[in-house]
């Protein structure tokens, strides 16, 4: 069996800024027990220029339930092919084929769901302000998010 600490549940996710995960207790990769959430931001956005750096946050419950629904998905998607492959009952190999749909779906839209889907802007801002990230990082969030850049405080003087 395999156990330690592993991140589980990115979401958040700002392309080519930063994203949220949370570091959990995992069992056999399985995430049990949820210890910390991060803000992980890529290079050159954070004040630790030149690599990644993480700045630690309270639980974030969305990265908990979404790590959570991963591995909940995962597992039924696995008893279900499971119950497909080893059952001799008609009954039996209908419910495992009904369950790994079902699940197997929700695994992938689990997967894709936070990657496609952006935080709001004003999500995006507080988690960036948290953060520290640099005057970089500020201009690259307002063109994501393709809002207007604000005047800086040296070219207003």
């Amino acid at each position: 069996m395999v156990h330690g600490t592993k991140p589980f549940g990115k979401c958040d996710v700002v392309p080519a800024l930063f994203h949220i995960e949370t570091t959990f207790q995992h069992l056999n990769f399985i995430p049990i027990f949820p210890l910390r959430s991060h803000l992980v931001m890529q290079r050159g956005v954070g004040p630790y220029v030149g690599g990644y750096s993480r700045v630690d946050l309270p639980l974030q419950w969305n990265s908990i339930l979404y790590a959570w629904i991963r591995a909940a998905s995962f597992l039924g998607s696995a008893i279900g092919l499971l119950m497909m492959m080893i059952s001799i009952q008609d009954h039996v190999v209908s419910i495992g084929r009904g369950l790994f749909a079902v699940m197997g779906v929700m695994l992938v839209a689990s997967m894709l769901w936070p990657r496609i889907r952006k935080p709001s802007f004003e999500r995006a801002c507080s988690l960036a302000q948290a953060a520290g990230i640099t005057e970089k990082g500020w201009a690259a969030l307002h063109i994501i998010y393709g809002k207007e850049l604000p005047q800086l405080q040296s070219q207003q003087d």
